[in-house]
């Protein structure tokens, strides 16, 4: 097909709390709906997102998004797309005046990476981070609230190569203000691997600009073995895998052998139970797992509709799971 009408992108960046949008999309099966409401919030992290590396920054809006939206287009009075509607808060599933969408500049980055790469690359510092509240103003000397407190430099990382120490405050991005950590993560994250940055920071009350050339994150086992678990029970929700000496060492390990959880699927009876990642399981209804194939053995042996007790070391403790097997 030739000549079709497509839409313009906008700038997110650009975007300004108390601004005019529409939401667009099928909610409630209500092809073509549109909705309008005003920019709430921007930067917003809503902690839906079950990996620590992952994005949050979304555009909070209090046009109505109801199920069946998401997708769709966010746009501003333009009719330039300047978000992707992505999730609701809400204790009822429907509507409840608080809207997130995905900003665009960062949906642009990954649909570019897709199309040329046939991957996300996104750019690593190599930090754990804080945003900067009074207190830690006032112990950091800073007039304000302001930055992004680095916690930890990890060894190795662009980071350390540049330079940046622990206790660096973070104030600006090539030029650009930073106040909250998710709001650094998303503008480092929009950046390439091998691309140089400047940052302005504050060390020990004195001004300072590190330039760093970003890298590439490294993946943890636990992120290779999410990507290779043989056994992923679907019905259940989770992934799993034998714990490697290398994970048992990073983490201070000391319990049993036991299936390592990989993965947890968001909203399954595994999640609904309380289990997350890192846990590892050493009994199920009072059998011994010492690995993926005993877990799996073990979870041949339920029957459909049964609730079998998961037993499981977290941080070194013991907890219990109750966990309902799935008729499917």
């Amino acid at each position: 097909a030739r000549d079709l009408p497509v839409v313009r992108f906008g700038d997110s960046d650009s975007l300004r709390v108390g601004e005019w949008v529409l939401a667009i999309g099928n909610p409630l099966d209500l092809r073509s709906t549109v909705t309008a409401g005003i920019i709430s919030a921007k930067g917003r992290q809503i902690d839906i997102m079950q990996d620590r590396y992952s994005i949050e920054s979304f555009l909070q809006t209090d046009a109505a998004i109801n199920p069946g939206n998401s997708g769709g287009a966010l746009v501003n009075l333009r009719g330039e797309v300047i978000g992707v509607n992505t999730a609701i808060a809400t204790e009822t599933g429907y509507n409840a005046g608080f809207g997130f969408a995905i900003p665009i500049n960062l949906a642009r980055k990954i649909m570019s990476d897709l199309i040329e790469k046939g991957k996300v690359e996104r750019g690593y510092l190599g930090i754990s981070m804080q945003s900067v509240d009074g207190k830690k103003a006032r112990a950091l000397g800073l007039d304000r609230p302001q930055g992004v407190f680095v916690e930890e430099v990890l060894r190795d990382s662009p980071a350390d190569k540049s330079g940046l120490k622990t206790k660096d405050v973070i104030l600006t991005v090539n030029g650009q203000s930073v106040n909250k950590s998710n709001q650094l993560q998303a503008m480092i994250a929009r950046k390439s691997p091998g691309q140089n940055v400047r940052l302005e920071i504050v060390r020990k009350r004195k001004p300072m600009t590190v330039d760093v050339r970003l890298g590439v994150r490294q993946e943890t086992d636990v992120q290779v073995a999410k990507k290779t678990a043989r056994h992923s029970f679907e019905n259940l929700g989770i992934a799993v895998e034998d714990i490697t000496t290398s994970w048992a060492s990073d983490t201070g390990y000391i319990g049993p052998a036991g299936a390592l959880v990989v993965g947890v699927e968001r909203y399954s009876p595994v999640e609904e139970s309380g289990l997350r990642e890192g846990d590892v399981i050493v009994e199920i209804n009072d059998r011994i797992i010492d690995g993926k194939e005993s877990f799996q053995q073990a979870l041949d042996e339920q029957e459909p509709g049964s609730v079998a007790i998961f037993t499981v070391r977290r941080f070194n403790r013991k907890f219990h799971f109750f966990v309902e097997i799935s008729a499917d």
